[in-house]
C-alpha cells in the first residue's frame, strides 16, 4: 500500500495536465475486505463459469507491446503475454 502522503511540486501542477486516480486496499471497509475470499471471489468465479460475467480482452504478444500502447482499445483490458 503507497504511504499516506506524497510530494508533488506546483510546478509539475503547473506545467502538465496531471489526473490522480487512485483506489486501494486502504479506502475499503475492513468488514467487506473480509468478504472477499470467502464471498466476493467465489461469486465472482462461478459467476465467469457460467458465463454471466464477461470481460473483453486484448491480446498482445510481449514483442509487439509498443503497438499496443498506441492501439485504441476503449473498453477491452490488455492481456501481455509472453511468446
Amino acid at each position: 500500500m503507497a504511504g499516506p502522503s506524497m510530494q508533488l511540486f506546483s510546478a509539475t501542477l503547473r506545467s502538465a495536465a496531471i489526473e490522480l486516480y487512485g483506489v486501494g486496499g486502504g479506502s475499503i471497509p475492513k468488514e467487506i475486505m473480509k468478504q472477499v475470499p470467502t464471498h466476493t471471489l467465489p461469486l465472482l468465479f462461478e459467476l465467469a463459469a457460467t458465463g454471466k460475467l464477461k470481460m473483453e480482452t486484448e491480446v498482445v504478444k510481449l514483442k509487439n507491446i509498443e503497438t499496443a500502447w498506441s492501439k485504441n482499445i476503449a473498453g477491452k483490458r490488455l492481456v501481455v503475454i509472453i511468446d
